[in-house]
């Protein structure tokens, strides 16, 4: 020890003084600067000889500690009075104190006499000082602040050592004393306030309950075994306790010497307040109360000596200070009673918001979300590790054992992360991630750390669809697909193509598959590959046509060129008059020439439609690039004739010699007369064209005329490739019905029969080769009727003259019969009877449903006749490959996924089409769905683990960088428990989110768990006998309700092994086991069976302390505005009822509902 002594400081007296302010900020860097160097000798032993550490008397700090903390601007004039701490204070006499201050210029004698009296006496140390009662000790930067600032009596200085166990300590020589230095490098000074100081004053003998923790102090005869056990740790006492107190101390000695009395635990616990919108929170707080090892951490007071008050990510220790305060309002009691009571947690509710916004104010919250930050948090505030080293997330590298690389994982995070709660609830996973992409197939493993397990629910994100599918050969088959809510129909169809190989072996691509929904026998809509399967209703009626490859409908070369349009040859005429560079410009920017040649024609609208991309023709531009071509060849010849006629006005002119000059015309002006005349005469004869009367006419629309030519062949190459890939068709079947009752009121009128068929087909096929594809792709009847021929009236007359009984039978072509030869299809025939009809889709919108009071237009040369002219026995016409409707091509009449008509005559229909066969549907039932009907009804939590553990392939919205391929890929996730922790915490995602639709779902399904022996040892990678993960269930959070209202209660086993129901305030005793498993259970809290559970804790409290606190704590409630009325009631609970209920939240505009309304319709807000 090391005695200095110092005179009045003279900044003592400065009435100017330092600013509050720099003085405060002089402070904390001088604290900093104290807590660094500390860490630094803690990391290199070598440095501690270069520390010291001083002595300040509580006293003093307690006083002046709110001034350095720039908590007030009242600068204290109390100078250090060190001298307190000595055995013999060796104090003045009330005499010499008051002839010392007789003369104010006699300052700098009175101090100096004053401490050589102190030097007279014995200078040692009291042996009964105590650590945070008597004094503190701050570093050597604070001290030469406060020592400049305010000045000393005596300075007591101590040199800093190392200690076995890696530490350092403050040696105290003098009483052979060490006191520990804590691992964070800042003592607790600071922590203060002025209840925490033992006065000798009665009234002050004990602080509030509030500020009562494990930190305070007692001395050393006043503790239990226990306590003794932990003061190591604790540094609660630091100085061997004097065998005869000195006469200034002996009262108070006295006050604190008395026999200790252990604090129980309340059977129950207690009930928590709902303070608006808390009851998530309350949820939670009771779930993690009735963890054994948490609470018995933070109760025993251990968790005090792991604080990190410095720690970045933590909250400074203050969230778990107000959680061990919490415990114990919640939990202890004095020994006379052991009954339950009601907590409002406000000071921690405060705590919270304050260090985490997202709960801040008293808006509904998720309980697993908070039971994760609070984890976290009270981790980070608890942490061992100060400061935290940088580590880079090891990958598992090829053939390395998993047991090393988990190891390695888990020993470079306890670098960074060292406390109780990672000891009693962190676990590891192995997650492996696998490039989908067949060139990369990178496979990324890594052992992550995690708190809780958020387990999806089978099926519940599931959805089955009932399908059928249309091969393009054999019977309909019915389908139940099983896949997640938020597919898109390109996973459905890909679904399909994987059970479609399973049953049959047969390949299906998903690009060869349309998806149509069917409402009245027509196509409604036909589903794009992009759009979610939430679009499909469980009532609508989907088919799956599967299509002819587009690959098969490429036309070669050989077939390109036979059917391909020839083009147009650009015509060549003799240049009349070269137009002048500014007519060129303007007639060539833009679509100007179209209005150009619009100018001449005399319909109003027919450029407009000619043009119009998806109006316009191969054939129809050809049509007026002809017309157009043969007027303007009109005109030049009318030109040449023209100038003929002026060649001969003017030989006759000169022969005619009695003409004067006036009466002739210049050559110019006569020439234009003649031409203008013989254009006229052209636009007169002309039907399509008009107003070209000038040769500069003629030129301007011959340019045009190129430019139209250049128009009609990139529209040639354009419509040759837009359907290279083939064409899709909606074939609907309809037939003539009657509707009504009765002769008057019954009318008839066509109606769908059956199901449409969907099909794809080459770009150039025409219409007669659409009747070949329907007679082999549909089902017809074995008619075996006799062949007739009827092609006119007189071919009608000869089949009524042979006396055929049948009405309507198989006719053979009138071409067949005059060659002798017959059809190979007889089916053909068939078709070649039925009128069909169009929908042009061209200019309507994809799959839209077509109205019934449009009228489809005529497609081939068959005409659509009443059911009354099919009276007679045999058709009139048959339809015929060489007529010009017949040869037109599917393309250019109903474009891509147009409608075609058949119009089946009902005789017609009845007798050959087979329609039982066109609408047969075979089921089938693949192994997954027979998996998925069996476990359907039985969802247990360990399911819910294992489906936890199967492979999955991310979604878009979460996609996984691959380092290989550069970019974002969906992988295939899978994981995997390696180790499972002793606190296991189940979250059952009942609540879906997703993120292309921004919708939410409840999910309520009821999901069966054990309350003991969850048995995971199947699941789980690595364990050994001690540790076999086999859990008990303690502790379940309940959500009831839903989105739009919804209340979070728990369950919690107590120390006698029933189970509790805590409602908020509301506490129920001796609950049914099977109520605890429920459809309400949200967040599963399971202990393994290794964890021991101290079921009677001994928490050593000093009777008077105990007493103080009960009598505080009913004094802080009485004094509550409650109603007077319900205050008598509610200030108890029943020791062992079966429900205990409290008011007081009643009161405090609580909310409550009975447990049969939870899932009714009228709850508030959710939580």
């Amino acid at each position: 020890m090391t005695l200095v002594e110092n005179g009045l400081n003279p900044n003592l007296n400065d009435n100017n003084g330092s600013d509050a302010f720099a003085i405060a900020r002089a402070f904390r860097a001088a604290s900093d600067a104290d807590i660094n160097q500390a860490l630094e000798a803690m990391a290199r032993p070598s440095l501690c000889s270069e520390l010291k550490y001083f002595l300040v008397p509580c006293s003093w700090m307690s006083t002046c500690l709110p001034f350095l903390l720039g908590q007030t601007d009242q600068r204290p004039t109390l100078r250090i009075g060190t001298s307190i701490l000595l055995a013999t204070e060796g104090t003045v006499s009330e005499e010499e104190e008051e002839e010392d201050t007789k003369s104010s210029f006699q300052l700098h004698d009175r101090s100096h006499q004053r401490h050589q009296r102190l030097r007279s006496h014995q200078q040692s140390l009291r042996q009964d000082l105590h650590l945070r009662r008597d004094f503190h000790c701050v570093g050597m930067n604070v001290w030469n602040l406060i020592s400049e600032k305010f000045g000393y009596e005596i300075e007591f200085g101590f040199s800093v050592v190392a200690t076995e166990n890696g530490g350092l300590a403050i040696d105290i020589r003098e009483t052979q004393q060490q006191i520990p230095i804590p691992p964070t490098g800042r003592f607790d000074y600071e922590a203060l306030s002025t209840t925490d100081i033992v006065s000798d004053d009665e009234d002050d003998l004990f602080p509030e309950p509030s500020d009562l923790s494990p930190r305070l102090s007692l001395p050393q005869n006043c503790t239990t075994k226990k306590s003794e056990d932990s003061t190591s740790k604790s540094n609660a006492i630091i100085l061997l306790p004097s065998s005869q107190p000195s006469p200034s101390r002996q009262n108070e000695s006295d006050a604190m010497d008395i026999e200790p009395l252990v604090r129980k635990r309340k059977r129950y616990g207690s009930g928590l307040g709902n303070l608006g919108n808390t009851c998530f929170m309350n949820s939670t707080l009771q779930c993690l109360a009735h963890t054994d090892p948490l609470r018995r951490y933070f109760l025993s007071g251990d968790y005090a000596s792991d604080l990190n008050r410095d720690n970045p990510l933590g909250t400074g220790g203050e969230l778990a200070t107000r959680f061990a305060e919490l415990l114990e309002e919640m939990w202890l009691t004095n020994g006379s009673t052991t009954s339950a009571g009601v907590v409002y947690p406000r000071s921690f509710k405060h705590t919270l918001g304050k260090h985490a916004e997202q709960f801040l104010g008293y808006d509904q919250h998720d309980s697993q979300e908070l039971a994760t930050y609070l984890l976290d948090a009270l981790h980070e505030d608890t942490n061992r590790v100060t400061k935290k080293p940088y580590i880079e997330k090891p990958e598992q590298e090829e053939n390395e054992p998993d047991g090393e690389a988990a190891d390695k994982a888990w020993n470079l995070h306890l670098r960074r992360e060292d406390s109780k709660v990672l000891e009693n609830f962190m676990g590891q996973v192995k997650s492996r991630v696998q490039c989908p992409k067949e060139v990369c197939r990178r496979v990324s493993t890594t052992f992550d750390p995690f708190m809780y397990l958020s387990v999806p629910i089978p099926g519940a994100t599931d959805r089955t669809l009932k399908v059928t599918l249309v091969p393009l050969e054999g019977l309909k088959h019915e389908i139940k697909i099983t896949m997640h809510k938020t597919g898109t129909i390109l996973t459905l169809l890909k679904k399909i193509r994987e059970q479609w190989h399973e049953y049959c072996g047969d390949t299906l691509e998903a690009r060869d598959m349309v998806a149509i929904d069917v409402w009245n026998g027509e196509i409604y809509s036909v589903y794009k590959d992009d759009e979610e399967i939430d679009k499909i209703r469980d009532t609508d009626v989907t088919y799956i046509y599967q299509m002819v490859p587009s690959a098969q409908l490429k036309q070669s070369e050989e077939i390109e060129d036979r059917h391909s349009v020839e083009r147009p040859m650009p015509r060549e005429r003799q240049t009349r008059v070269k137009l002048p560079v500014k007519d060129l410009t303007e007639i060539n920017v833009g679509e100007t020439w179209r209005h150009e040649i619009d100018k001449h024609v005399q319909q109003m609208t027919l450029m407009s439609t000619l043009l119009n991309p998806k109006r316009a023709t191969t054939e129809g531009l050809l049509r007026f690039y002809n017309k157009l071509g043969a007027f303007l060849d009109k005109c030049h010849h009318a030109l040449d004739l023209s100038q003929k006629e002026y060649e001969a006005h003017i030989k006759d002119e000169e022969n005619n010699k009695e003409l004067t000059n006036d009466d002739l015309l210049s050559d110019s002006e006569s020439v234009e007369i003649f031409q203008e005349r013989a254009l006229n005469e052209v636009c007169c004869q002309d039907p399509l064209f008009t107003d070209v009367s000038e040769v500069k006419q003629v030129a301007r629309l011959e340019f045009c005329e190129k430019k139209f030519y250049k128009y009609i062949i990139k529209h040639i190459d354009d419509d040759k490739n837009k359907y290279r890939e083939g064409i899709n068709v909606q074939v609907i079947f309809q037939r003539k019905e009657s509707t009504g009752i009765g002769s008057i009121h019954q009318r008839t009128v066509d109606k769908t029969f059956t199901a449409p068929l969907c099909l794809r087909v080459p770009g150039d096929m025409t219409v007669y080769k659409f009747r070949e594809l329907l007679a082999e792709r549909l089902p017809f009847k074995d008619s075996g009727v006799p062949e007739q021929s009827a092609v006119n009236s007189e071919d009608n007359n000869e089949a009524k003259a042979a006396g055929s009984n049948d009405e309507y039978a198989v006719v053979k072509s009138p071409s067949a019969k005059r060659n002798g030869v017959r059809d190979a299809n007889p089916n053909l025939l068939v078709m070649r009877q039925i009128p069909m009809g169009f929908s042009d889709q061209r200019n309507g919108s994809y799959g839209t449903y077509r109205s019934h009071y449009s009228t489809p237009n005529q497609l081939g040369m068959l005409e659509r006749l009443d059911e009354s002219d099919h009276e007679s026995p045999a058709p009139v016409h048959l339809a015929d490959s060489s007529d010009e409707e017949e040869c037109k091509k599917l393309s250019d009449c109903i474009g891509q996924n147009g409608q075609i008509f058949l119009y089946w005559p009902s005789k017609l229909c009845e007798r050959f089409f087979d329609v039982d066969r066109y609408e047969c549907a075979v089921q089938f039932r693949s192994a997954t769905e027979a998996v998925v009907k069996e476990n359907e009804n039985d969802i247990t939590v360990l399911k819910c683990i294992e489906k936890y553990c199967q492979m999955e392939q991310l979604e878009e919205t979460e996609m996984w960088f691959c380092n290989r391929c550069k970019e974002h890929v969906r992988a295939w996730k899978q994981f995997h428990i390696y180790r499972a922790p002793p606190i296991l915490i189940v979250h059952l995602k009942r609540f879906h989110y997703s993120a292309s639709t921004h919708r939410r779902d409840k999910i309520d399904t009821f999901i069966d768990f054990p309350l003991s022996g969850l048995d995971l040892t199947s699941e789980v990678m690595h364990w050994d006998a001690e540790s076999k993960p086999i859990y008990d269930c303690y502790a379940v959070s309940n959500h009831y309700g839903g989105l739009g209202g919804g209340h979070y209660t728990a369950y919690g086993l107590n120390d006698d092994g029933t189970w509790g129901h805590y409602d908020d305030s509301r506490v129920s005793s001796n609950v049914d086991p099977k109520d605890v498993v429920s459809s309400a259970a949200y967040v599963l809290y399971y202990r393994r069976r290794d964890i021991v559970c101290d079921s009677t804790p001994d928490f050593s409290t000093p009777d008077a302390v105990q007493n103080y606190t009960e009598q505080r704590n009913v004094a802080r409630i009485d004094s509550m505005d409650l109603d007077e009325r319900r205050s008598s009631s509610s200030s108890t609970m029943a020791d062992c009822g079966p429900a205990v209920v409290d008011n007081e939240d009643v009161e405090d505009g609580d909310e409550y509902y009975n447990k049969a309304d939870y899932d009714s319709d009228h709850l508030p807000s959710a939580q």
